[in-house]
């Protein structure tokens, strides 16, 4: 293995029973139950992935994402782990001398939360994602929480500046409760809300990847220190929940929500993003090896003479 190769893969691999180790990185074994042939294959098993090779693999990924896909650690995103506490960091994220900078407008992210509607001050300058303040309500009606909370707040807070909102989507939907929507309410108070389909995953991994982003030498998501909920939040207050495939509803998910909008909302898509930039179209992959040195590993521990053909086939397909 190359010297840029400085992780050393460490699976985690079944007790009591043999497993072949015949290439760093390749794993072999067989569950003595239904007799399945397991391999466990890991990109340093090519010497060519080095850590050019890797950074070119993580552009558009967040760091959960490339532990689960990459590094084959599926424990990142377990029942009731912290979302983001592993990428924060107090020192870095919160900035003491953070204010408003009145060339930019000020974004009100607002989740309507069931009595418990929360709202977040923030700003985008040059890509850098600045958390100004929060509003948590409590026992509150959405109208009640806009017109005694946010406004009279976002006046005195920021005063003589322009406002822009983001919201839910599913704000516009009615209950048979009321002819009027939350996003009915927000437009009828002047907020002239932005929305739009927002996924819980995609947000989550525009904030990591936000959180470990350096822009200038600091970090692309930060928070003035009155943002303590969020803060707590931040540091394992927001967990998964016991499925491990979106967060838990606690005290702290509306105003993550509302973080969330916003990012979901303004951040352009860094999937796409990537994409889109012709420097990164440039950038090829030449065809790897690792499917022969997989076949032949196969090969070598596979009893069923119709199992051996198909893979000598695949193989030679892949050369």
């Amino acid at each position: 293995m190359p010297e840029s190769m400085t992780r050393q893969f460490n699976p985690k691999l079944p007790d009591g029973i043999k497993v072949d180790n015949p290439v760093p990185g390749i794993y072999f074994w067989r569950n003595p139950n239904n007799r399945i042939s397991v391999v466990l294959w890991h990109y340093s098993a090519n010497p060519n992935n080095d850590e050019e090779w890797q950074a070119r693999k993580r552009i558009g990924m967040s760091p959960d994402d490339w532990e689960r896909e990459f590094e084959i650690n599926f424990e990142v995103q377990g029942a009731f782990r912290a979302v983001f506490a592993k990428y924060f960091s107090p020192e870095e994220h919160i900035k003491e001398n953070l204010i408003a900078d009145p060339q930019y407008p000020v974004i009100r992210g607002i989740d309507f939360g069931r009595l418990y509607p929360a709202c977040v001050f923030l700003q985008i300058v040059n890509g850098q994602v600045r958390v100004l303040a929060e509003i948590q309500g409590k026992d509150m009606l959405l109208r009640d929480f806009c017109l005694n909370e946010v406004i009279p707040k976002g006046r005195i807070l920021f005063p003589n500046m322009k406002f822009e909102t983001v919201c839910d989507i599913a704000g516009k939907q009615k209950s048979d409760k009321s002819n009027y929507s939350s996003i009915d309410i927000l437009e009828e108070l002047g907020f002239e809300p932005k929305y739009n389909y927002f996924f819980i995953k995609e947000g989550i991994n525009i904030i990591e990847y936000k959180l470990t982003q350096r822009i200038n030498g600091e970090p692309g998501l930060v928070f003035h220190p009155s943002c303590k909920m969020l803060i707590t939040a931040f540091e394992g207050g927001y967990r998964w929940a016991e499925d491990g495939r979106k967060p838990l509803e606690n005290e702290f998910c509306h105003l993550m929500d509302a973080l969330r909008y916003c990012i979901n909302y303004y951040i352009p898509n860094y999937h796409t993003a990537i994409q889109q930039n012709p420097q990164t179209q440039q950038i090829t992959t030449p065809p790897s090896p690792d499917m022969m040195v997989f076949a032949d590993v196969f090969l070598r521990n596979q009893e069923n003479p119709k199992q051996s053909a198909m893979f000598r086939r695949r193989r030679q397909n892949a050369l």
